[in-house]
């Protein structure tokens, strides 16, 4: 079974790329671990929104017991893993991939079929035995057949070590300014373009959702600055969803400093240490909700 389809360079294709992935799997009767395919495909398709900035081909291909996913764009500039660059977006992303895969890689494709120069990246996993469905759970009433389980399960506990208390409000101080702008933005005109109303959204979204857990992040951080400490240690519980909206407010944040770059806004673009700050934050949430194990912030 292969599957394939066109993603626009815009944000919302991470989330758009996820439910594809998701229901290839469930229509080829093997689910595979769907957490894990949803955050490496995120990773890739992440990664070509950034950087390619063109069209990209999602593919999805199930052959025996093995999963197949490629990303194709037109970027001829090949992805590396960088496991000492930690402010590297791309790098740090594929240390997931080559960590959670079986086999991936990484190829220049100048075939007419690629629609000219450009490259393909590709991970592999092994799959389940075929199944018939899954059957929709209590809390899902109406869920189609192979609907990943512990989506929208009990809340996790996440663990973000040796967050360095400057870094956390230069990027909370940045977020604020250019939510803050884009809210002026849309009040002054309806037809803006789609990452400034995006954010608002989201922002406005997470703001009543998330109370209680950012009430309490803040409780810790007061904690931490009154003591005198440069980092802390900090603990939430979030639920597993969380994880899609973090990761699609720190790619329209991405977006969002090409805004600052061109001048368009009073507040400048962010610095790399707070890009690379912020990709480690929603990195590791996103990774603990999968189940993995906390990394520390990397002193440089």
């Amino acid at each position: 079974m292969e599957r394939s389809t066109t993603l626009e360079a815009d944000p919302v294709s991470v989330s758009a790329a996820r439910r594809f992935v998701v229901e290839a799997l469930v229509a080829s009767g093997r689910p595979g671990d769907a957490d894990t395919v949803e955050l490496l495909v995120s990773e890739l398709v992440t990664n070509a929104v950034l950087h390619a900035r063109s069209r990209t081909e999602l593919v999805v291909q199930v052959e025996g017991e093995t999963l197949r996913v490629e990303v194709r764009d037109t970027s001829c500039n090949l992805p590396t893993v960088r496991t000492h660059g930690r402010e590297s977006e791309t790098g740090r992303g594929l240390e997931l991939v080559e960590l959670l895969s079986d086999r991936w890689g990484a190829e220049l494709d100048e075939g007419p079929e690629a629609g000219g120069d450009g490259k393909s990246v590709w991970f592999e996993l092994a799959l389940d035995e075929p199944i018939s469905a899954f059957p929709p759970s209590d809390d899902e009433p109406g869920a189609g057949p192979g609907v990943a389980p512990g989506r929208h399960g009990s809340p996790c506990r996440i663990c973000l070590e040796g967050v360095p208390l400057a870094l956390l409000r230069a990027s909370r101080e940045h977020q604020d300014g250019l939510t803050r702008e884009f809210v002026l933005m849309t009040l002054e005109d309806a037809d803006v373009s789609a990452v400034p109303a995006r954010l608002v959204e989201l922002s406005e979204d997470m703001a009543g959702r998330f109370a209680d857990e950012t009430a309490f992040l803040d409780a810790q951080v007061d904690e931490a600055e009154q003591r005198g400490d440069a980092s802390v240690d900090l603990s939430m519980e979030l639920p597993p969803e969380a994880s899609d909206v973090i990761a699609e407010v720190v790619l329209l944040l991405e977006e969002a400093d090409r805004y600052c770059a061109d001048g368009a806004l009073l507040t400048l673009a962010a610095s790399e240490e707070v890009r690379a700050f912020r990709h480690w934050w929603s990195t590791e949430i996103t990774a603990q909700l999968r189940g993995g194990a906390p990394r520390r912030w990397p002193d440089r």
